[in-house]
């Protein structure tokens, strides 16, 4: 399931998705994120804003249905500016690695690609340390992409911070020096 970090915010007067997963029509099994948000009553019309933590093809996938339109139709889509530019200049993002295989390492640099092309003139590129809207603020964490970002979300006293995929596995935790394979710049990710 490709669907596991995205998390939807309902705010009272917005609701804010945060990634969209990898879609429906670009790897097997499909996506499900639309269907789950279904069975809370939320349609995909009824989304206001999408943020973007990165362009990895696992959170902007699903940016877009299998027809090429916005799968949030009336939503306003943010990306890091310096995400963006680090795509901008078609990086290798994944290295040849014993991890996976060629086909998904091109998979997953291929879906990013083509996603950004056809959201490029629907994205709002945003700086970070900023609020996109009262109480979700975009934090730089640049390591695992060099645009990478968590979201800080607050309401009164509390406060949740959405990492993403900025630990992969509750042993990160107990072990700082480690980093995923799918680490852009691993040297950043242990700062």
């Amino acid at each position: 399931d490709w669907d596991r970090n995205i998390l939807l915010i309902q705010t009272g007067k917005q609701q804010i998705l945060i990634d969209t997963g990898v879609g429906t029509d670009l790897y097997l099994p499909p996506a499900l994120l639309i269907d789950r948000l279904r069975t809370v009553n939320v349609t995909p019309s009824t989304i206001d804003v999408v943020i973007l933590s990165h362009a990895d093809f696992d959170h902007i996938g699903g940016t877009m249905d299998e027809n090429g339109n916005l799968a949030f139709p009336n939503a306003r889509h943010v990306l890091p500016r310096k995400e963006w530019d680090f795509w901008s200049r078609k990086p290798e993002r994944l290295k040849p690695s014993d991890a996976y295989n060629e086909e998904f390492r091109q998979m997953a640099q291929t879906i990013s690609q083509t996603r950004l092309a056809q959201l490029r003139d629907k994205l709002e590129l945003i700086e970070t340390e900023v609020d996109v809207v009262q109480g979700i603020h975009i934090i730089a964490a640049p390591g695992h992409t060099p645009g990478y970002t968590i979201i800080s979300i607050s309401s009164g006293d509390k406060k949740v911070i959405f990492i993403g995929d900025l630990i992969y596995d509750p042993k990160d935790i107990e072990n700082p020096d480690w980093y995923s394979v799918f680490d852009f710049d691993p040297e950043q990710v242990m700062v």
